[in-house]
């Protein structure tokens, strides 16, 4: 019988089913492309998942395994519906026929790890932003879930790290997406991608884009908990002829965007290592960054280039325009490297050995 794993992923509905609503973040578009590469290398897949409406539907039948649907999403909660929520996850992981549990995001990750334990089967987390493992407080249910996890993977060496100064140990596991053709020619516009949450600035780049009115920018951006700033984003950018906010773009269109790029731009207070990064390098798409450098890639390695400061922005957009030889030199050395790393074919299989060192090990 194959070896089955359960992810707990409770944005990842959209994904599975394929609808547009829009709630995915980068921890369910990982997830979700792991589980198609295990499922296509034999595994069992199934999912504990948040219902997105008020429909009484309770598992969804999907292409890569039944949906279980943990409770309605909300995103303002009372103690009692917190209460009830946890209890939910911890009896639906309970009760789970999976052989492993795997959860990326922080979201009740020391339940889902507790109720594993219970129920003596491994527990795989994975770090999805460096909030959830960088300066974490000691009495912290991240630092909790840290310390009941079977297995850690991160993102980063700075995560590896910090998670190695809690007393753990872990496995450094690249994003995995599947590889898009080469690009005939780059494109044009600049973009920017990111559910419109204040620590993503928004703004930095509506700045941007009003500071260079001859070139065409885009900004792809979904609502996150406060929906006055997106109403504001959408505002302040319809004053701007050369910039188009199309809100929530659907995961599977997201390609179409990448193509028409020549620049991705991050204007983020900080990350994990971003999805974006590598659909951009995928696409060869130059990666700007306002600060957000993880593991030095665009740095050290130049797969991208890094800024101080608004001024320096300008500068590096402008070169992504003017310098051809040096545009060109960056996308295709970041696009060889990524092809390399970030093949989700090799990065299924790495994470294929965490979870099978992790059944070697269980209880």
């Amino acid at each position: 019988m194959p070896r089955s794993v359960c992810f707990v992923g409770h944005l990842m509905l959209p994904l599975l089913v394929g609808s547009d609503a829009p709630v995915i973040g980068g921890a369910e578009v990982q997830m979700f492309h792991l589980a198609q590469e295990l499922h296509r290398r034999g595994w069992r897949t199934s999912f504990l998942v948040c219902a997105l409406d008020d429909a009484a539907v309770r598992r969804y039948d999907t292409p890569l395994g039944p949906a279980h649907v943990l409770y309605r999403r909300r995103v303002r909660k009372t103690l009692a519906q917190k209460i009830a929520e946890k209890r939910a996850l911890y009896a639906a992981v309970l009760h789970s026929d999976a052989d492993v549990i795997v959860q990326r995001a922080v979201w009740d990750a020391d339940v889902a790890a507790y109720a594993a334990a219970r129920r003596r089967i491994p527990y795989v987390y994975m770090v999805a932003s460096d909030r959830d493992a960088v300066a974490v407080p000691r009495w912290t249910r991240r630092r909790l879930v840290l310390a009941r996890a079977t297995s850690i993977v991160v993102q980063s060496r700075a995560q590896q790290e910090w998670v190695r100064r809690y007393g753990r140990e872990s496995v450094l596991l690249p994003s995995g997406f599947p590889l898009p053709q080469a690009p005939a020619t780059p494109g044009r516009e600049i973009l920017w991608v990111a559910t419109l949450r204040a620590l993503k600035r928004p703004f930095l780049f509506v700045e941007l884009a009003a500071r260079h009115p001859e070139h065409a920018f885009t900004l792809c951006g979904g609502p996150g908990e406060d929906e006055h700033l997106g109403r504001v984003v959408a505002a302040a950018a319809a004053e701007l002829p050369n910039l188009n906010f199309e809100g929530f773009v659907p995961y599977a269109a997201m390609p179409e965007r990448f193509r028409r790029a020549r620049v991705l731009v991050n204007t983020s207070d900080y990350e994990g290592f971003p999805n974006t990064f590598v659909q951009a390098w995928l696409h060869g798409v130059l990666v700007l960054s306002l600060g957000v450098d993880p593991d030095a890639r665009l740095s050290r390695d130049g797969w991208g280039a890094v800024a101080a400061d608004a001024e320096g922005l300008d500068r590096l957009v402008q070169r992504a325009f003017d310098d051809e030889a040096w545009f060109a030199k960056m996308t295709a050395r970041a696009r060889a490297q990524a092809a390399r790393d970030h093949d989700i074919r090799v990065v299924g299989e790495r994470f294929e050995t965490v979870l099978e060192s992790a059944l070697g090990g269980r209880a």
